[in-house]
């Protein structure tokens, strides 16, 4: 599923358990690249950090029946098929992906739908400084 854009060259959508995706995002990704130079540990490490700031901001406003949902939140690095630092940031219950997609279901304040899309859009930049923040201090 796709939403709006964030810009002309962003799209934000969901994966199959529960997590976003920001596509789209070439030019920051190739700026923090160029940032990170050879330095892959500090570009994953403010990537983890990054995704850590998501998690706790979405956890925060993740809806809460049982808990299980809010629990089940995770962060993780890994790479892609061209050896890229990729980060997750998801939800793992199977129901995770209804409950962020339905809008017309009631949740108890400050709790909403889209829980994960919210602060992703909301802390863009947030999120692009810490990684470049991150990056900066190893190539002091």
């Amino acid at each position: 599923m796709f939403f709006p854009p964030i810009s002309r060259r962003q799209t934000i959508s969901t994966t199959g358990r529960g997590g976003i995706r920001i596509e789209g995002i070439n030019r920051t990704l190739a700026r923090m690249q160029r940032l990170a130079k050879n330095n892959r540990k500090a570009l994953a490490r403010g990537m983890q950090k990054a995704g850590d700031f998501l998690l706790k901001e979405s956890k925060m406003i993740v809806p809460v029946d049982t808990g299980k949902l809010r629990r089940s939140g995770f962060n993780r690095l890994t790479e892609d098929k061209r050896k890229s630092v990729v980060f997750q940031v998801g939800y793992s219950r199977r129901y995770a992906v209804y409950v962020h997609e339905r809008l017309d279901l009631a949740h108890k304040s400050p709790t909403s739908a889209k829980f994960l899309e919210k602060p992703a859009r909301k802390h863009r930049k947030t999120l692009i400084k810490i990684v470049e923040t991150e990056v900066r201090k190893a190539g002091a």
